[in-house]
């Protein structure tokens, strides 16, 4: 019969009956066959189903972790910018005296105040763009030799290194202070000591270098905030 495939097949795997010696294979075999494509496309079809649903849940997880992360990192710029706001108003108010040459020294044994707050680069300048000095204490071109008041953040242990010349003068190098355009030299009489203590910040009234007692520019003003006009970051840095 053409109809049939002639295939040498093990007996009990289907039905037979002799013809010339050969073995003629029963439409039970294209059953079989059919059934077994069918399962094979289900399984792939299954398959695909499942890696289909795998895709979706991982894309959700992503997507998820992304929204997350994002709320994590803006909860993080959040909690910065409060920082800073709360520092340069401490800042503020303990230095309302702040005037020309004036050099506030910042000195912290720990690092409370060094998390959230940016201390490298040009951070001696900051409090030129919080406050409007007047334009002979700026200077654009070098801001070493500019006279407006300058914040130096000071590393642990820099006041064995500093030397002394005339007067009291005080003298400073980049190991002594972090950033740069530091103020290299300057005079008690003019410098502002800040300090932590018991977790605020609070201004000395004098400064001990190389077992000499040098003091400090007193607090005479009768202004709470410094009286200058407010620059491009003041609304950012100052609490109201």
């Amino acid at each position: 019969m053409s109809s049939l495939y002639q295939v040498q097949m093990p007996m009990q795997y289907s039905k037979y009956r002799k013809d010339n010696h050969s073995f003629m294979l029963l439409p039970c075999l294209e059953q079989r066959l059919s059934a077994d494509a069918l399962l094979s496309n289900s399984f792939f079809l299954t398959r695909r189903f499942h890696k289909k649903i795998f895709s979706t849940v991982g894309l959700s997880i992503f997507f998820t972790l992304l929204v997350v992360a994002g709320l994590g990192i803006q909860q993080n710029l959040i909690m910065t910018g409060q920082l800073q706001r709360t520092f340069w108003t401490q800042v503020s108010r303990l230095c309302p005296d702040m005037t020309e040459n004036t050099v506030i020294l910042m000195e912290f044994n720990d690092d409370s105040y060094d998390q959230g707050i940016s201390f490298g680069g040009r951070f001696p300048r900051i409090l030129g763009y919080i406050y409007k000095f007047p334009d002979r204490w700026t200077d654009e071109r070098d801001f070493r030799q500019a006279t407006q008041p300058k914040p130096h953040r000071m590393v642990n242990g820099w006041r064995e290194r500093v030397t002394l010349g005339d007067d009291n003068q005080i003298k400073i190098t980049a190991d002594e202070v972090l950033g740069r355009d530091f103020q290299p030299r300057f005079f008690s009489s003019n410098t502002i000591l800040l300090t932590v203590q018991n977790n605020l910040l609070t201004r000395q009234t004098e400064l001990v270098l190389k077992n000499i007692t040098l003091p400090l520019k007193p607090n005479n003003s009768s202004f709470e905030m410094p009286p200058y006009r407010s620059n491009v970051l003041f609304d950012d840095l100052i609490i109201p």
